[in-house]
């Protein structure tokens, strides 16, 4: 069987350590308790492991299968580690995979699909689907456990339910949820993905998109040159990728990062830190308990005074690293 497999960025999942190409096997298999762990869907990925802080799979499970009962996660006893998936990636298979299920759905059931170029989508029944493929459409759901996808240019695709997917792989697109726990992505230029709702999760892969998240505990991320990635929830993460790119984190306790080249990382937050790669811009904030600005300041990652890869706070008037500070965060 394919499914899709989330990992932290060094490979492990669980404490176990993966690699990509390689075959794994184990004796039992039984949804959240033992066995290699996947989902037929991919973007239910983005539930398990955020984007911006993981890396995804695609990857071949044998042996005994189990599957959860009302989703589309899967436990197996043997599984193989196929190629990295992009977020570019993840998000057409997601749109895929949405359309393809939306099709076969029975008549009757909670599930719609359209085709044609300005059509739309809609359903209001818990675990359901809807799907469009052609130019200028719209899909939405209301119930949870709901996934709307399209893949035409200049789409929408909207989600107001728990535990919602809301994807878009053409250019110009917006995909948006509002529940808790929910995602939404898009892979084209210029496109939007935006998410309201608590441990949520924005991202996009085209170049000029955004992604933004309200929610605590949420996380904003993007790949494409001249992207933002913006979160103002308390905990929450905030990463781009690109060149040109900004990162901007305004909630307490919250971070930002960003990698490509001439790229900015703010945080605004009480307690709060940035990283970025050599040549980037970090503004870090400092705020007292009445949050109450007592300051800010910028600096340039240059690989001297200010390393790559490493986290910095604005404490007591100072720039310090996080590892040095021994309270913490």
């Amino acid at each position: 069987m394919k499914a899709y497999k989330g990992f932290n960025k060094d490979m492990t999942c669980r404490g176990f350590q993966y690699e990509e190409g390689g075959s794994y096997e184990t004796d039992l298999a039984e949804i959240c308790e033992c066995g290699f762990h996947a989902c037929e869907n991919p973007l239910d990925c983005f539930f398990y492991y955020q984007p911006g802080e993981s890396v995804y799979h695609e990857v071949e499970l044998d042996g005994e299968i189990v599957s959860e009962k009302g989703g589309t996660k899967v436990a197996s006893t043997r599984i193989k580690i196929g190629p990295r998936m992009t977020m570019a990636d993840m998000v057409k298979a997601g749109t895929s995979f949405v359309l393809n299920k939306a099709n076969a759905s029975p008549v009757g059931h909670e599930h719609v699909a359209t085709s044609g170029a300005l059509a739309h989508a809609a359903t209001s029944g818990d675990f359901a689907y809807a799907a469009t493929s052609g130019v200028c459409a719209n899909a939405a759901t209301s119930g949870e456990g709901s996934n709307a996808a399209t893949a035409g240019g200049s789409a929408h695709a909207a989600t107001s339910g728990a535990f919602a997917h809301a994807a878009t792989s053409g250019a110009f697109a917006h995909a948006a949820t509002s529940g808790a726990f929910a995602h939404a992505a898009t892979s084209g230029d210029g496109s939007n993905a935006a998410t309201a709702g608590g441990s949520a999760g924005a991202a996009t892969s085209g170049h000029n998109a955004n992604a933004a998240t309200s929610g605590d505990r949420a996380h904003a991320a993007t790949s494409g040159d001249e992207s933002n990635a913006t979160t103002s929830g308390v905990e929450s993460h905030a990463s781009a990728s690109g060149d040109l790119s900004n990162a901007a984190a305004t909630g307490d306790l919250s971070n930002a990062e960003v990698k490509g080249k001439n790229a900015i990382a703010a945080v605004l937050g009480a307690n709060c830190m940035a990283r970025g790669a050599i040549g980037c811009w970090l503004v870090l904030t400092e705020r007292d308990v009445e949050h109450n600005v007592l300051g800010v300041k910028a600096i340039r990652i240059d690989g001297s005074e200010y390393k790559p890869d490493t986290w910095y706070a604005l404490r007591d008037g100072k720039i310090v690293r996080v590892e040095d500070w021994d309270e913490g965060l």
